[in-house]
Protein backbone atom coordinates (compact mmCIF):
# COMPACT_ATOMS: atom_id res chain seq x y z
CA UNK A 1 0.00 0.00 0.00
CA UNK A 2 2.45 2.36 1.12
CA UNK A 3 4.42 1.59 -2.22
CA UNK A 4 1.49 2.12 -4.24
CA UNK A 5 0.56 5.76 -2.68
CA UNK A 6 4.56 6.56 -2.99
CA UNK A 7 4.28 6.54 -6.78
CA UNK A 8 1.13 7.74 -6.92
CA UNK A 9 2.59 11.08 -5.60
CA UNK A 10 5.32 10.94 -7.43
CA UNK A 11 3.49 10.07 -10.74
CA UNK A 12 0.54 12.44 -10.89
CA UNK A 13 -0.19 11.81 -14.37
CA UNK A 14 -0.56 7.65 -14.19
CA UNK A 15 -3.84 6.03 -13.33
CA UNK A 16 -3.49 3.35 -11.08
CA UNK A 17 -5.62 0.49 -10.66
CA UNK A 18 -5.40 -1.87 -8.11
CA UNK A 19 -6.61 -5.38 -7.29
CA UNK A 20 -6.12 -7.30 -4.10
CA UNK A 21 -6.42 -10.51 -4.60
CA UNK A 22 -5.36 -14.21 -3.01
CA UNK A 23 -5.42 -16.40 -6.23
CA UNK A 24 -2.65 -16.65 -8.54
CA UNK A 25 -2.58 -13.53 -11.19
CA UNK A 26 -1.46 -14.47 -14.78
CA UNK A 27 -0.70 -10.44 -16.32
CA UNK A 28 -1.02 -11.60 -19.59
CA UNK A 29 -4.13 -13.25 -19.77
CA UNK A 30 -5.35 -11.05 -17.04
CA UNK A 31 -4.35 -7.73 -18.65
CA UNK A 32 -2.36 -6.33 -15.69
CA UNK A 33 1.20 -4.41 -16.23
CA UNK A 34 2.78 -6.22 -12.98
CA UNK A 35 1.69 -8.49 -10.09
CA UNK A 36 3.52 -8.40 -6.66
CA UNK A 37 2.90 -11.98 -4.94
CA UNK A 38 4.19 -13.57 -1.45
CA UNK A 39 4.33 -16.90 -1.73
CA UNK A 40 6.27 -19.83 -0.08
CA UNK A 41 6.42 -21.86 -3.60
CA UNK A 42 5.75 -19.71 -6.59
CA UNK A 43 6.30 -21.25 -10.01
CA UNK A 44 5.52 -19.38 -13.44
CA UNK A 45 6.81 -18.69 -16.84
CA UNK A 46 6.35 -15.05 -15.69
CA UNK A 47 9.75 -12.77 -15.24
CA UNK A 48 10.03 -12.49 -11.42
CA UNK A 49 12.36 -11.09 -9.46
CA UNK A 50 12.45 -11.71 -5.41
CA UNK A 51 12.25 -8.17 -3.95
CA UNK A 52 12.03 -9.91 -0.01
CA UNK A 53 11.27 -12.43 2.28
CA UNK A 54 8.96 -12.35 5.28
CA UNK A 55 8.84 -14.79 8.18
CA UNK A 56 5.83 -16.44 9.13
CA UNK A 57 5.08 -15.76 13.27
CA UNK A 58 2.54 -17.09 15.65
CA UNK A 59 1.50 -14.20 16.93
CA UNK A 60 -1.89 -13.79 19.71
CA UNK A 61 -2.72 -10.81 22.05
CA UNK A 62 -1.53 -10.08 26.11
CA UNK A 63 -4.91 -10.54 26.88
CA UNK A 64 -5.58 -13.99 25.31
CA UNK A 65 -1.69 -14.98 26.92
CA UNK A 66 -3.03 -13.96 30.59
CA UNK A 67 -6.13 -16.21 30.26
CA UNK A 68 -4.53 -19.03 28.21
CA UNK A 69 -0.62 -20.10 28.85
CA UNK A 70 1.55 -19.51 26.25
CA UNK A 71 2.51 -22.53 24.24
CA UNK A 72 5.90 -23.77 25.00
CA UNK A 73 6.29 -26.05 21.95
CA UNK A 74 3.99 -26.44 18.95
CA UNK A 75 2.74 -30.03 20.33
CA UNK A 76 0.75 -27.35 22.56
CA UNK A 77 -0.71 -25.73 20.10
CA UNK A 78 -4.04 -27.72 19.37
CA UNK A 79 -4.89 -26.67 23.14
CA UNK A 80 -5.29 -22.92 21.81
CA UNK A 81 -7.87 -21.66 19.78
CA UNK A 82 -6.10 -21.16 16.16
CA UNK A 83 -6.98 -18.79 13.85
CA UNK A 84 -5.84 -19.92 10.03
CA UNK A 85 -5.89 -19.22 6.60
CA UNK A 86 -7.83 -20.86 4.57
CA UNK A 87 -7.08 -22.08 0.93
CA UNK A 88 -8.18 -24.61 -1.56
CA UNK A 89 -5.57 -26.95 -0.10
CA UNK A 90 -5.90 -29.08 2.51
CA UNK A 91 -2.46 -28.70 3.74
CA UNK A 92 -3.23 -24.34 4.01
CA UNK A 93 -4.13 -25.14 7.85
CA UNK A 94 -1.18 -27.03 8.85
CA UNK A 95 1.38 -24.81 10.54
CA UNK A 96 4.76 -25.89 10.34
CA UNK A 97 7.88 -25.35 13.03
CA UNK A 98 11.09 -26.48 12.95
CA UNK A 99 13.76 -25.93 15.99
CA UNK A 100 17.64 -27.65 16.06
CA UNK A 101 16.47 -30.28 13.09
CA UNK A 102 13.03 -31.31 14.69
CA UNK A 103 10.20 -30.77 12.59
CA UNK A 104 6.49 -30.36 14.23
CA UNK A 105 3.49 -30.30 12.04
CA UNK A 106 0.03 -28.78 13.78
CA UNK A 107 -3.72 -29.11 12.34
CA UNK A 108 -4.68 -25.51 12.72
CA UNK A 109 -8.07 -25.94 13.93
CA UNK A 110 -9.77 -23.10 15.61
CA UNK A 111 -13.37 -20.92 15.54
CA UNK A 112 -12.05 -19.15 12.84
CA UNK A 113 -10.84 -19.53 8.69
CA UNK A 114 -10.21 -17.35 5.93
CA UNK A 115 -8.46 -16.28 3.08
CA UNK A 116 -8.23 -12.44 4.62
CA UNK A 117 -5.20 -12.17 7.14
CA UNK A 118 -6.70 -9.13 8.12
CA UNK A 119 -9.64 -10.50 9.57
CA UNK A 120 -7.05 -12.78 11.38
CA UNK A 121 -5.05 -10.22 12.54
CA UNK A 122 -8.24 -8.13 13.97
CA UNK A 123 -9.53 -11.18 15.49
CA UNK A 124 -6.05 -12.03 17.53
CA UNK A 125 -6.26 -8.22 18.52
CA UNK A 126 -9.43 -9.09 19.79
CA UNK A 127 -7.86 -11.82 22.15
CA UNK A 128 -9.78 -14.57 20.24
CA UNK A 129 -6.81 -16.97 19.85
CA UNK A 130 -3.50 -17.54 18.11
CA UNK A 131 -2.81 -16.73 14.08
CA UNK A 132 0.34 -17.13 11.66
CA UNK A 133 0.67 -14.12 9.77
CA UNK A 134 3.46 -12.93 7.66
CA UNK A 135 5.46 -10.12 9.43
CA UNK A 136 5.05 -7.92 7.15
CA UNK A 137 0.60 -8.00 8.72
CA UNK A 138 2.09 -7.76 12.19
CA UNK A 139 5.23 -6.36 12.54
CA UNK A 140 3.53 -2.84 13.78
CA UNK A 141 1.35 -4.37 15.66
CA UNK A 142 4.13 -6.74 17.30
CA UNK A 143 6.44 -3.52 17.98
CA UNK A 144 3.39 -1.84 19.57
CA UNK A 145 2.69 -4.76 21.68
CA UNK A 146 -0.39 -5.34 20.70
CA UNK A 147 0.53 -8.43 19.69
CA UNK A 148 3.24 -10.52 21.39
CA UNK A 149 5.10 -13.83 19.62
CA UNK A 150 4.59 -17.10 20.38
CA UNK A 151 6.84 -19.87 20.03
CA UNK A 152 9.74 -17.47 19.33
CA UNK A 153 12.60 -20.26 19.45
CA UNK A 154 10.75 -21.87 16.42
CA UNK A 155 10.64 -21.32 12.50
CA UNK A 156 7.34 -21.32 11.50
CA UNK A 157 9.01 -20.66 7.52
CA UNK A 158 8.66 -17.58 5.69
CA UNK A 159 6.97 -16.15 2.33
CA UNK A 160 9.02 -14.78 -0.40
CA UNK A 161 8.05 -11.51 -2.05
CA UNK A 162 8.07 -11.21 -5.70
CA UNK A 163 7.50 -9.15 -8.58
CA UNK A 164 6.25 -10.39 -11.60
CA UNK A 165 5.66 -9.13 -14.81
CA UNK A 166 5.29 -10.48 -18.83
CA UNK A 167 8.07 -11.35 -20.35
CA UNK A 168 8.33 -8.14 -22.33
CA UNK A 169 11.63 -6.59 -23.64
CA UNK A 170 10.29 -3.29 -23.91
CA UNK A 171 8.29 -2.35 -20.82
CA UNK A 172 6.19 0.67 -20.64
CA UNK A 173 7.99 3.64 -18.80
CA UNK A 174 5.22 3.69 -16.30
CA UNK A 175 5.57 0.05 -15.70
CA UNK A 176 9.55 0.17 -15.51
CA UNK A 177 9.45 3.59 -13.32
CA UNK A 178 7.45 1.56 -10.55
CA UNK A 179 9.82 -1.65 -10.96
CA UNK A 180 12.54 1.18 -10.40
CA UNK A 181 11.02 2.47 -7.28
CA UNK A 182 10.51 -1.26 -5.72
CA UNK A 183 14.07 -1.53 -6.13
CA UNK A 184 16.24 -1.71 -2.94
CA UNK A 185 12.74 -0.69 -0.87
CA UNK A 186 12.73 -3.25 1.18
CA UNK A 187 16.64 -3.73 1.43
CA UNK A 188 19.41 -5.26 -1.01
CA UNK A 189 19.12 -8.89 0.21
CA UNK A 190 16.10 -10.47 -1.05
CA UNK A 191 16.79 -13.40 1.61
CA UNK A 192 16.38 -11.26 4.48
CA UNK A 193 13.10 -9.92 6.56
CA UNK A 194 13.26 -6.30 6.66
CA UNK A 195 9.86 -6.41 8.53
CA UNK A 196 10.76 -8.12 11.90
CA UNK A 197 14.66 -7.14 13.48
CA UNK A 198 14.46 -11.01 14.89
CA UNK A 199 15.22 -12.27 11.90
Amino acid sequence: GPVLLDYSAKHPDVRLEVSVSNHFVDPVEEGFDLAIRASSHLRTNLTTRKLATARLLACASPEYLKRNPPPETPENLPQHNLLAFSEAAPTSQQWRFERNGHNSTVQALGTLRTTSNDLLKQAALRGQGITLQPSFNVYEELRAGTLQQVLPNYDAGSLGIYLMYPQRRNLAIKVRSFIDMLNGRWGTDPEADPFWPGS
